[in-house]
């Protein structure tokens, strides 16, 4: 995710498969440490930029936040509804992209069971309910 920092420059920050959930067509819902770099920007400027690689191409997802939350299960974590305005598509004949940034995630059967649990608190606090 790619956010403005005080001095106008890009920030880029790393996030997860289960840090960020499709709330319908035209919101996304990304959940992020609450006192980090990112969160900060996002609450000052109020833009921020998903990118996602997919099919073969890059996709740069530009909105503005609507609303910020917190998500009662995850104490540390703020949850932040960015409505999308515009959606970009990056490619070139020929050339497609094959994967994105990819990590090898902890060993812990506890980290893969957290990560479901936050992206459903993410879903959940989407339709309202609590996360």
């Amino acid at each position: 995710m790619i956010t403005v920092d005080k001095a106008g420059f890009p920030h880029v920050a790393l996030i997860s498969w289960y840090e960020v959930v499709a709330v319908d067509r035209g919101t996304l819902r990304v959940g992020l440490r609450a006192t980090s770099q990112t969160s900060e920007n996002l609450r000052e400027r109020r833009i921020g930029t998903a990118i996602f690689v997919a099919g073969g191409a890059a996709y740069y997802v530009k909105g503005r936040v609507e609303g910020e939350s917190s998500l009662p299960l995850f104490p540390d974590l703020t949850s932040f509804r960015l409505r999308m305005e515009q959606v970009l598509e990056d490619k070139k004949r020929g050339v497609p992209l094959l994967r994105g940034i990819r990590f090898r995630p902890p060993r812990d059967p506890k980290f893969l069971q957290m990560g479901k649990a936050l992206l459903l608190a993410l879903k959940r606090s989407s339709e309202g309910g609590v996360g």
